[in-house]
């Protein structure tokens, strides 16, 4: 599971944003990335819009993109991604 969080360039606590999950492996006909909501998973959005409820900063990502973060942060075992640090 991999979970987005902001820090705000590291001026605040850090604040959780939402949660994924790659699910199924293999020949596995629905494997793909999953948005876990209170441990149920759901398909990807077609966009996402990551905003920091303590600084108001926004992140907005199309699912592509998405995906291809998600699957560069699995590549480099990592298990959380501060949006704060992005570049754009």
């Amino acid at each position: 599971m991999i979970q987005f969080v902001c820090t705000g360039k590291g001026t605040h606590r850090v604040v959780d944003m939402r949660r994924f999950s790659l699910v199924g492996s293999g020949d596995y006909r629905d494997r793909g990335w999953r948005e876990v909501v209170d441990h149920v998973a759901s398909r990807l959005k077609d966009s996402y819009a990551f905003r920091c409820r303590r600084c108001g900063r926004e992140t907005r990502m199309t699912a592509q993109t998405l995906r291809t973060v998600l699957d560069g942060l699995q590549a480099a075992d990592r298990e959380r991604l501060d949006v704060s640090q992005l570049p754009f």
